[in-house]
This record gives structure tokens, sequence and C-alpha cells, in this order.
């Protein structure tokens, strides 16, 4: 789902692909990001540097924007972890085709 979305915006497949794999294989913004929303699944919390790193990368109100949107998925996570939930056809056709396509 979330790759068809990156896809339709014009991320370039490297990045996609280097969001999946280890964090030190990132860019440095894309590992300030995702380092962020690795820390908050785990402690539930930013310490004061990834804070700090994110203020100078994407702002105060955007890193707000950031926890709320964790929080937000991580509660969808709960609800679907618990209820079964089809994927759309569009969203099970892309995974089947990037899959095939490995």
């Amino acid at each position: 789902h979330h790759v068809m979305r990156a896809e339709k915006l014009g991320m370039e497949e490297a990045r996609i692909a280097s969001i999946r794999g280890p964090i030190d294989d990132m860019s440095v913004a894309d590992r300030i990001l995702c380092g962020a929303v690795d820390q908050l699944f785990a402690h539930h919390r930013l310490d004061v540097e990834t804070q700090e790193q994110l203020s100078v990368l994407i702002g105060t109100e955007a890193t707000l924007d950031l926890m709320a949107t964790v929080a937000h998925y991580m509660m969808l996570g709960f609800m679907l972890n618990s209820v079964p939930v089809p994927l759309d056809a569009p969203v099970a056709d892309h995974l089947t085709r990037r899959v095939s396509a490995r």
C-alpha cells in the first residue's frame, strides 16, 4: 500500500529498497526519519537528540505530525491484527506483481 503511493509520488525504487534494508544503508534524512519511527515503536517516545535532528530536518510541527501519524498506525495495527481484514484488490495485485518481479 505504501509502496504504491511512494511510486505514484515519484519516489525512486532505490530509495524504497533502502528503506526496507538496514538503517545504515539509508540516506541521512531517511535514517533520521526511520530511526525516529523505530524509536517511537520501541520506546513510545523520542529522545532529545532525535527530536533535535527532526526539528532541523522537518521542523517542530512536522515532528509532532510524525509522532501523531506513528501513533495512528500503531492503533490501526492493533485493530488489523485483532480483526481479519482483507487487502483491497489493487493492493493485493500490486504486492503480487512486486513479489513475482524479484
